[in-house]
């Protein structure tokens, strides 16, 4: 059966349908529909495109409808995580597109294939469609019969830096740890104290979506001290009588974890040489801000100075904003507490 295009259109998803707005960074998608009514070429009735036909169609440059949508400017079936409207008073499932229009019958109202587009230009564009009738015709919706545009703004991204974004460090748990000093066959207590920091990374100009951490040590037996409570650690810090350990995150729900090592060193009591066992581990939480990227100081107090040498790598975060803008910053510690800089180590 052949058929032919009777009314074709092209239509965004905000309320005016002509026209939206998207960051220009090759991530935040927004929808462009479009509307195809086609007929029996022979009966004149409705006939209904198959899903092959309609993913048929292509959105192409309005003012040269044999370019399709493609480099500064494309488009794919497959929808992505991020937010798709910047619209105010406008929730996500209000601007997203709808598998079936909103119509009485078929009869009624077109068939719909919705594509989602994103930019890495700042600029205006004007996008159409077009789609291949069985008898070779491109129709497209610039032929003078249709003349149906959307203008599409791409926004200049938002990157983000230690300058727009919040870094917050919280006193959050403090508690004991078992440790002996042992000579010969006696073995002393020798217990020590451990405090917890948090520190909360934030995007100040939109909410937070997620976050991709790189450079640590993810099993916590790449360290000198192969030990899985040293998982996601990024630096080991002995300074005078303290042990600082630094770790970072995975972004997510607030979880509770063990972390920390077991230590074994000599130290001088009194003239007295001794060996020192200690497991230094704390049952710590984390996470527990919403919408924030979270990293641990952990400070152990032994009483001793033992703990050997110190270490570090060199570990870094991307943010992503629920647009998609993003930042790199790299983190390390400096001898007083964990600090952030712009870009990667």
């Amino acid at each position: 059966m052949t058929w032919e295009i009777s009314d074709f259109r092209v239509r965004t998803t905000t309320p005016s349908q002509e026209s939206d707005v998207l960051y220009a960074n090759g991530r935040m998608q927004v929808a462009v529909c479009i509307s195809i009514k086609a007929i029996n070429k022979d009966t004149g009735t409705r006939y209904k495109l198959s899903q092959a036909e309609l993913d048929s169609s292509q959105l192409v440059d309005y003012y040269n409808s044999s370019k399709t949508l493609q480099g500064d400017w494309s488009y794919s079936s497959q929808e992505n995580e991020f937010t798709h409207t910047l619209a105010v008073g406008m929730s996500v499932s209000d601007s997203a597109p709808k598998d079936t229009p909103t119509y009485g019958s078929f009869e009624e109202g077109p068939q719909e294939k919705c594509y989602w587009v994103s930019t890495t230009k700042a600029d205006n564009k004007h996008i159409g469609a077009c789609i291949t009738q069985p008898d070779g015709t491109v129709i497209s919706t610039s032929d003078p019969d249709y003349k149906s545009q959307v203008t599409l703004t791409g926004k200049t991204p938002i990157y983000y830096t230690t300058d727009n974004t919040t870094q917050v460090s919280k006193e959050t748990d403090s508690g004991q740890y078992k440790a002996n000093l042992v000579r010969g066959s006696r073995s002393t207590p020798a217990d020590g104290h451990w405090k917890q920091y948090n520190y909360y990374v934030s995007t100040n100009v939109h909410q937070l979506l997620k976050a991709n951490i790189y450079g640590y040590d993810e099993s916590g037996n790449t360290n000198p001290h192969h030990d899985s409570r040293m998982s996601h650690s990024f630096a080991y810090a002995p300074n005078d009588n303290y042990l600082n350990l630094c770790f970072i995150w995975d972004y997510g729900p607030p979880s509770s974890t063990t972390a920390g090592l077991h230590y074994e060193g000599t130290t001088t009591v009194a003239g007295q040489n001794y060996k020192y066992k200690a497991d230094a581990c704390a049952n710590i939480g984390v996470n527990q801000q919403e919408r924030h990227l979270c990293l641990t100081h952990l400070r152990f107090n032994a009483g001793v100075n033992t703990w050997g040498d110190k270490w570090h790598v060199g570990c870094w975060f991307e943010l992503y904003d629920i647009f998609g803008n993003t930042g790199t910053m790299s983190v390390k510690w400096d001898d007083k507490a964990i600090v952030f800089r712009d870009g990667k180590p």
